[in-house]
């Protein structure tokens, strides 16, 4: 109340409106900054949940000597969004692509923790990590049927008697970005999406 009085007196000294505004300012520059700092943060959160994507497919491709570049990435998630018919007028609805090298502690660290998050629905890896990553038990999913007879014997990668992989490049969504035939294409067992992941495989 003391405060209050305090600041009307001082206001009624200010004749000119730029004056008073001027010292509004001053004596309230402390809530100003906070009103200031608590939108700030209200808008940032209020734009991140409006225009945050909502991945319909969410691909890991990690080589050892990280064999694709931005544009084969770009290229990739093009041919991703027209097998999988992502709609195109919902800007929400987007492949998510992910890249780097296993030579890389830190492109590895991601991959395995985006693997144990269900973060990820594809995985192209190369041969040795395939091989490590599949001994643990429901790592990957079975390879549908449709897809493996119709892949030679020598691109396909079992786990106790079951396809889990194949050589990326006898896909043709992957056969122009992956050239070696020790990058295997499998789909992670707890891949959110795993409907859509499947459906690559028709």
């Amino acid at each position: 109340m003391l405060k209050r009085q305090i600041i009307r007196e001082e206001l009624s000294r200010h004749k000119t409106v730029t004056s008073k505004i001027k010292y509004i300012v001053f004596a309230f520059k402390f809530e100003l900054i906070v009103a200031i700092v608590v939108l700030g943060f209200v808008g940032f959160f209020a734009h991140s949940i409006l225009v945050h994507d909502n991945p319909v497919l969410n691909v890991g491709i990690y080589t050892p000597n990280k064999e694709i570049n931005s544009l084969q990435i770009s290229t990739t998630s093009e041919k991703l969004v027209k097998a999988l018919h992502v709609n195109y007028n919902n800007h929400r609805d987007t492949v998510s692509i992910t890249a780097g090298s296993t030579m890389k502690i830190s492109d590895k660290t991601k991959m395995q923790s985006m693997l144990m998050a269900g973060q990820l629905d594809v995985l192209v890896v190369g041969k040795n990590d395939f091989n490590t990553l599949k001994k643990k038990t429901k790592n990957f999913k079975v390879i549908p049927n449709n897809l493996t007879q119709k892949i030679k014997s020598q691109y396909k990668f079992t786990h106790k008697g079951r396809i889990v992989g194949i050589s990326a490049n006898q896909l043709p969504i992957f056969k122009n970005t992956v050239k070696s035939n020790n990058i295997i294409f499998c789909l992670p067992s707890n891949g959110k999406n795993s409907r859509l992941s499947r459906s690559l495989c028709k």
